[in-house]
Parts: structure tokens; C-alpha cells; sequence
């Protein structure tokens, strides 16, 4: 039956891939828990940012490694996070189209590592969060696809994602 093909679902690759639609389990679960940290914080009253996780370099040199990956969830301001998720939400399901849902969070996750040790060199004495990091990473990810693929909308894609990081960093 012709119209049974053209409507079934195509198969996944793995157990991962079958818990969200169309297989954006990363994207979505990235969003919420940025969002879920926020209200978190948001609910507490308190802005002390050492205690959430944010990037410091006397802390991390202290042994808290994990505030290379906790930064990059916490946010404290609303227009903050809107804008950051709002990156992450248009962006976001690109590369996991492009790169598939594991690869898409390692990306995500190692740029915003990178980010975060970048950040401590850059102002060591200064706290830092937001998921920018791994947002830009994401950038970069699609950037280096445009590089590599033959592809007109590949291309096109790349020169947007330049423009794009362009306008971030000037703007950060």
C-alpha cells in the first residue's frame, strides 16, 4: 500500500531516539533543564552565584571541575536565558539533524567546557554562566558543515551561522 509507506514512520537508530519526536531529545532536553535550573533559582530568592555553580577560577582550581559544566545551565536573569533559549531552540535542531543526538549534546557539552576554561583565563577573578558556550559551539559545528559539504544549502547555512556568531560576539 502506497500511502502506508509514505506515512510510516521511518526507524530509529536506538532507544534514544525513539523518547522524542522526530529524534531532538538533546535540544529539548537541554531547554529544559536550563529552564527548570532558572525557576529553580528564580524561586529560591537567592543570586548567590558560588553556590549554583557558576564558573570561578579559585574554585575550580580548588577541585570543583564541575563548575566547567554547571555554568553552563545556570541562569539568573530572564532576558538571559530567553535569548540563550531561544538560540538553542533555533540552532539546536539543526546540528542534531546534522550530527545525530549524541554528538549534538557531546558538542554541546565540549564547547561549553572550552567556554568555560576560555572564561576562567580571560577574567579568572569574575563568576560567569549561560549556555552562550555551547550555543556558539553549536555555531561552530554547523559553520565547520558548511565547510565540508558540496551542498548550496550547506553553504548558505554556513554564512549564516558566521553572520550570526558575528553579531553574538559583538554584542556579548
Amino acid at each position: 500500500n502506497v500511502c502506508a509507506r509514505v506515512f510510516r514512520a521511518e526507524p530509529r537508530e536506538g532507544f534514544t531516539d525513539k523518547l522524542m519526536p522526530d529524534g531532538k531529545m538533546a535540544v529539548v532536553l537541554l531547554l529544559l533543564v536550563n529552564s527548570a535550573l532558572f525557576v529553580a533559582i528564580y524561586v529560591s530568592g537567592s543570586m548567590t552565584l558560588p553556590d549554583y555553580g557558576a564558573k570561578f577560577l579559585p574554585g575550580i582550581l580548588r577541585g570543583d571541575w564541575y563548575r566547567l559544566i554547571t555554568a553552563g545551565y545556570l541562569h539568573v536573569q530572564f532576558l538571559h536565558i530567553l535569548m540563550n533559549m531561544i538560540g538553542l531552540f533555533n540552532i539546536g535542531p539543526m546540528v542534531e539533524e546534522v550530527y545525530g543526538t549524541r554528538r549534538m549534546f557531546a558538542l554541546y557539552t565540549a564547547a561549553t567546557i572550552f567556554g568555560f576554561i576560555l572564561s576562567a583565563m580571560w577574567s579568572p577573578r569574575s563568576f560567569s554562566l549561560g549556555a552562550s558556550a555551547g550555543i556558539f559551539g553549536l555555531l561552530g559545528a554547523l559553520i565547520a558543515y558548511g565547510v565540508h559539504s558540496k551542498s548550496f544549502a550547506a553553504k548558505h547555512l554556513q554564512q549564516q551561522c558566521l553572520m550570526n556568531a558575528g553579531i553574538g560576539f559583538l554584542m556579548g
